[in-house]
């Protein structure tokens, strides 16, 4: 099912500009926003909307993380304290990253960083690496207090690093960004450079042996920025920024790109890719010498789907730097909208005369799958010309938003693709959200000539953090690096033990093998194991070795919480040292997890949330089923926590449910809590009301609010109306013939009063097609109230919303309509302003469900007012095997049994008065 809202672009011609041609200068005074300005108002602006709340780290719990892996690429987490552990309660997303060119081992990492996820406030936070970022150091945030948004980070020739990062005043009006320099590996920056600037910006550093060498070039939006433009650079290694001038057709939304020779290029929306020769000379103002408008097979991405807040992607520009032929080719690649019901692909474009023309725009994912989202597509190309990309994609997860990172490459400059290969687990992107719904705008990568460095987010935790992965193979050194993959193993396991050391691979082409030693408590003397390089020239030195309670040949013999060590013996390791001992350790755990308190803490007529803790850090599993011998469903929650709350998804309205929890500790130890063989029960909410719109359930309506069938109209913004309901015919919709108008006040669709005072847990479902503009110019809203004047508003849009198909809704209500009498429900339309619109709403399948009365008898079966024979008569009639909705299963086993029989024996005699 394709759930979106694509941000109507306006595709520019392509401008080819003479030699010589020169943007204009303009103001650098900050600008009015002319409201009725479409082109200046479809931005995706970076604002500050709640305070600043101070949480401090140590008032925060913490959780364990580790390497995430199961596909040969583990992912290191980089937002963790100093011990390594997770932070409970903060929020990290958009990540960038940068490499130092004289050190690959050493990086940073920036990210928006939320220190509660209570608040959408925001800073600019920052983690350095400096062992190929196998470990993470998270000091903190530059400027703690100071709102901050949009990172962007790129290093010099020199090892230097730099920190682009967008702030706005108080009043939201003015939007600009200040430049940070870290000298020493990112450990500490200063005071920053004020570098013009706006929302979405991109920034890029020479680092070619020309004239340009150390430049820092800068673009981003020009609708919300400090001055007049959109583009800056600084010729002094980023002490002082140049004033702002603008670019032909104002791309933004994408990347700025440094060609070999020093050329420039900047890219975004249009699809445009501008060229400048001029930039790098310091004595010569950026003259841009072509604009091109590029085909990409579709539209930038903006909002729904697995990123409603956010973008799908940015468009990215690179251009290859190698000594052959494809020397000076640029590239362009975005997660776009393509046309028909695909919602989003990774499409990549190719120009071999220096950004002139482009190719036949290239799909890069290779599903077949005509409903998956391959969102926040991103690029880097290697020194050596090779081109990696990778993106998120929904493939495995039919209609739904469950993500997996993808990466794939390119040898031949673009013309060819390696086979799309899966680099992580999959994750929920719509949790974890910071009080917006949106993990970011893009992630970062960037690529040598033996693999890349990836800066990206994710949920593992079940929370959003930013994780590196190195894809490829690993930076080389000759500092041999020892590693376990995991820091707990159990009584019966198998450990797997690498080297990484550069200067063992003594013959690149030759797979070589080392030595390594392991032991434990319980034998101390220990193994020796023979290490296979992963193939020529990796440098990489993989093998493993048997742990077990009973010693044999070849087998480190271990017992309950023994320590293993293994030991490696590096030659040369690159510093001064020779026969140096390197060590790593791992602990030996043999007992299962307890698990205990399982509760359900949350009911919704799909959905429950079931939590439970355990005695020691845990993967957890809550299996489910409509009967305690079907548990078909699976449901899996964060590694490695104590606590957990895992949400059951797809239930069945006003049903029983059946379920049981496994849960895992990072040795491998399985424990399995299933209530004594009984299961655990729970039962979704009950209906107790629904229009179907089949007929006119007689509601109040104001202006063009209306009951009837939709006719497909509008969207001269955004999309159209649907054409009919989510089922059926008809819908309650705003002008079924086409868009909303402009300036209207506020008109609304009122429920009739419905009684809930039978009902606890109270939720609010419905389907709804809606568009909107952002709530800066035009409004819709959703409310409920017990008296019917005063109104509670379950939601309003903030961004715009441009939906394209039914998108399901629903509001837990309870605190306000539980045994309730009088409970209305509100759709409101505006108020609007005078110019953009959207197709508006449109309402179907209106459902009010909660926890029904428990019926008074539940073993009078035949209902005759008492439990008695009759009862046992109706058991015997169906016994055996129960299917779904089986009311004279009273054991809930399955089965019509005995049980059932004890159970009306138990409950004998009289039916008490409901």
């Amino acid at each position: 099912m394709k759930l979106r809202t694509v941000l109507s672009v306006v595709v520019m011609a392509a401008v080819l500009a003479p030699a010589g041609f020169v943007s204009a200068q303009k103001s650098d005074v900050p600008k009015k926003h002319a409201p009725d300005d479409d082109a200046q108002r479809q931005g995706h602006l970076e604002v500050q909307r709640d305070p600043y709340i101070a949480a401090p780290r140590s008032g925060q719990p913490r959780s364990l993380t580790g390497p995430i892996g199961g596909t040969g690429y583990p992912s290191f987490q980089v937002n963790v304290d100093a011990g390594g552990l997770n932070i409970v309660g903060d929020a990290a997303n958009e990540p960038s990253i940068a490499v130092d060119p004289t050190d690959p081992l050493k990086m940073v990492i920036g990210w928006r960083q939320f220190d509660t996820i209570t608040s959408d406030f925001r800073q600019a936070g920052f983690g350095y690496s400096a062992d190929g970022g196998r470990t993470w150091t998270f000091p903190g945030v530059i400027e703690p207090g100071i709102f901050r948004s949009d990172p962007v980070l790129d290093a010099d020739a020199d090892g230097n690093f730099y920190y682009n990062s967008l702030t706005t005043d108080e009043f939201q009006t003015d939007f600009w960004c200040h430049v940070f320099k870290s000298t020493d590996g990112g450990a500490t920056w200063d005071n920053g450079t004020y570098a013009y600037g706006g929302d979405k910006q991109w920034q890029a550093i020479d680092t070619t042996d020309g004239i340009g060498r150390g430049n820092i070039y800068a673009s981003w939006n020009d609708v919300f920025s400090t001055c007049s433009g959109h583009f800056t650079r600084s010729t002094d290694g980023g002490q002082s920024f140049e004033s702002c001038t603008s670019a032909p057709g104002n791309p933004y939304w994408g990347t700025v790109a440094v060609g070999p020779d020093g050329e420039l290029y900047i890219s975004g929306t249009g699809f445009v890719v501008d060229k400048s020769v001029t930039a790098r000379d310091p004595g010569q103002a950026v003259v841009w010498q072509t604009s091109t408008s590029v085909d990409l097979g579709g539209s930038i991405n903006f909002g729904g789907g697995p990123n409603p807040a956010g973008l799908g992607g940015q468009a990215w520009v690179a251009v290859d730097h190698s000594d052959g032929s494809s020397r000076g080719n640029v590239y362009l690649l975005c997660s776009v909208d393509p046309p028909g019901p695909d919602p989003a692909d990774v499409m990549f474009a190719r120009s071999t005369d220096g950004g002139l023309t482009f190719g036949t725009p290239i799909r890069v994912n290779n599903d077949t799958s005509t409903d998956a989202w391959q969102w926040f597509g991103t690029m880097s190309v290697a020194p050596n010309g090779r081109i990696d990309v990778v993106w998120l994609d929904t493939r495995a997860d039919p209609g739904g938003y469950d993500s997996v990172l993808y990466y794939c490459s390119s040898t031949t400059a673009g013309a060819t693709w390696s086979a799309n290969e899966a680099i992580t687990a999959p994750f929920d992107p719509h949790i974890g959200w910071p009080q917006q719904d949106k993990m970011g705008d893009y992630f970062d990568m960037v690529s040598d000539d033996r693999g890349a460095d990836l800066a990206y987010a994710a949920t593992f935790n079940g929370e959003q953090d930013v994780y590196y992965v190195r894809i490829g193979q690993p930076h080389c050194s000759d500092l041999g690096l020892l590693s376990f993959p995991s820091p707990e193993y159990g009584c019966e396991s198998s450990a797997a033990v690498s080297v990484r050391d550069c200067n063992a691979n003594t013959n690149p082409g030759l797979a070589e093998t080392l030595e390594a030693t392991v032991a434990s408590d319980t034998e101390p003397t220990g193994e020796t194991i023979t290490l296979d390089e992963t193939g020529p020239d990796t440098a990489v030195f993989e093998g493993s070795i048997i742990l077990s309670e009973t010693d044999a040949v070849g087998v480190v013999r271990v017992a309950n919480a023994d320590t293993v060590t293994a030991t490696y013996i590096d030659a040369d390791n690159g510093q001064g040292g020779f026969g140096v001992v390197v060590t790593t350790e791992a602990v030996v755990d043999c007992v299962g997890p307890v698990i205990s308190n399982v509760q359900v803490i949350d009911i919704g007529p799909h959905t429950a949330v079931i939590s439970f803790t355990t005695n020691e850090p845990t993967s957890g599993t809550i299996r489910y089923g409509d009967s305690c011998a079907t548990l078909t469903g699976s449901a899996a929650g964060p590694l490695a926590v104590t606590s957990h709350e895992i949400t059951l998804l797809d239930l069945d309205f006003g049903q029983r449910h059946y379920f049981v929890v496994d849960a895992v500790d990072r040795a491998g130890n399985p424990a399995t809590d299933d209530n004594g063989g009984l299961c655990y029960s729970l039962d979704t909410l009950a209906l107790a009301y629904e229009f179907t719109m089949d007929t006119d359930p007689g509601w109040s309506t104001e202006g063009q609010w209306a009951f009837g069938q939709p006719t497909g109209g509008g969207g001269s913004t955004g999309d159209p109306d649907p054409t009919s309901g989510y089922t059926g015919t008809n819908v309650y919709g705003y002008n079924l013939n086409g868009d909303y108008g402009s300036g209207l006040p506020e008109h609304r669709l009122t429920s009739l009063p419905l009684d809930c005072t039978d009902y606890t847990g109270v939720y609010l479902t419905y389907w709804r097609w809606l568009g909107i503009e952002n709530d800066s110019w035009d409004h819709a809203s959703v409310g409920v109230s017990t008296n019917g004047s005063t109104y509670t508003t379950l939601w309003e849009n903030t961004g715009n919303v441009s939906d394209g198909t039914w998108v399901y809704r629903e509001f837990d209500i309870s605190a306000i309509a539980d045994g309730q009498s009088t409970v209305s429900v509100r759709w409101t339309m505006g108020t609007t302003d005078g110019s953009v619109q959207y197709c508006g709403w449109n309402i179907d399948d209106v459902r009010i469900s909660g926890i029904a009365p428990e019926l008074p008898c539940p073993a009078d079966l035949d209902g005759s007012g008492d439990v008695g024979f009759g009862d046992i008569l109706t058991i015997i009639g169906v016994w055996g095997p129960c299917p779904p909705e089986c009311p004279e299963d009273l054991s809930g086993n399955g089965q019509v049994d005995f049980a059932d029989v004890l159970a009306v024996i138990g409950a004998w005699g009289g039916c008490p008065a409901p």
